[in-house]
């Protein structure tokens, strides 16, 4: 399947795309590159970072809470969020993506990676400080949205993170909402506007579209040869 991320990092520089999709391998032994090609694709600036804990907090604590008509407690929230932080946060700034047979699979919800950690002179306590304060302030945005949260908690049936998949104009084509919600009567258009004050995290991500990779393996071929030294 073509994302539309890989879209973009196609764009970029289609030498990082083919390692990406095509090279990288968690459990390499014997080529050493493809191991390599894997832990340069996870890794993420310290803000792509602050955002995937909010996604996780969201999805994993939040809606299953909402699916059960529980009443939300913001400060259990938040202090799973803390915890899963400062597991990542400690798990990022030690590297330990480096360690032998280390896999995200294998670190589970501890996982973290950043660029500043494997090319430059590391993350500061304040872009740490900063990105809890932005964690912290866009989950109390989410969990001050009485009015959407009640609807969801209407909600016949909650699916957060399900991967769709469909035709599109004769190619195969996949979306990744944040949430599906099932239920009788429709939200009010201030559960979709709510949506949009989530920042400054900016989560709820947006949902991810694909597209069949095939269409496009030839023009990649090509490509690589004549242009794969710009990147």
């Amino acid at each position: 399947m073509w994302s539309f991320s890989n879209g973009r990092l196609f764009d970029q520089c289609q030498r990082a795309w083919a390692y990406k999709n095509h090279l990288a391998n968690a459990n390499a032994t014997k080529n050493p590159m493809q191991r390599e090609a894997y832990i340069l694709s996870k890794l993420q600036t310290i803000w792509a970072w602050r955002g995937k804990i909010v996604d996780h907090v969201i999805s994993s604590r939040v809606i299953p809470a909402l699916e059960k008509k529980w009443i939300l407690n913001p400060r259990k929230v938040l202090d799973y969020a803390r915890l899963v932080y400062d597991k990542q946060r400690d798990f990022g700034l030690l590297n330990r993506i480096r360690e032998e047979g280390m896999s995200q699979t294998k670190a589970g919800d501890s996982f973290a990676a950043f660029y500043a950690v494997e090319y430059g002179p590391g993350i500061s306590p304040e872009e740490l400080k900063g990105a809890w304060e932005e964690i912290e302030q866009a989950l109390h945005n989410f969990l001050n949205m009485r009015d959407l949260l009640d609807e969801l908690r209407r909600a016949e049936k909650l699916i957060s993170q399900r991967s769709l998949t469909f035709s599109v104009f004769n190619a195969k084509a996949r979306a990744v909402p944040d949430l599906i919600a099932s239920c009788s009567l429709c939200p009010g258009a201030h559960a979709r506007d709510s949506a949009s004050r989530l920042s400054p995290a900016r989560v709820p991500r947006a949902g991810r579209d694909s597209v069949n990779r095939s269409a496009i393996t030839d023009e990649y071929s090509s490509i690589v040869q004549t242009h794969g030294e710009r990147c």
